[in-house]
């Protein structure tokens, strides 16, 4: 089978356009802002961050879950890292 350019690419795109998509969903999810303020992420949080994940063997070992556990710092949440 033999396709002209201009006919392949509307099948092709036609094809691409629907993978991946699940009816169910539509759009993109609304962005609720929290009422707590945005946290200041500073030079001591970071260097708390950094020796957590080295005393967790690195950034291919630290999970967040850990390098929180390890930072103790009051008003970080796990989203935070």
């Amino acid at each position: 089978m033999v396709y002209s350019s201009s006919s392949y690419t509307s099948e092709a795109q036609t094809e691409w356009g629907m993978m991946g998509r699940d009816p169910k969903r539509r759009g993109v999810r609304p962005y609720n802002r929290s009422d707590a303020p945005r946290m200041r992420w500073t030079e001591e949080l970071h260097a708390r961050f950094v020796d957590a994940v080295r005393s967790l063997g690195g950034h291919h070992k630290a999970t967040p879950k850990r390098i929180l556990q390890l930072m103790s710092v009051k008003g970080v949440s796990i989203s935070h890292i």
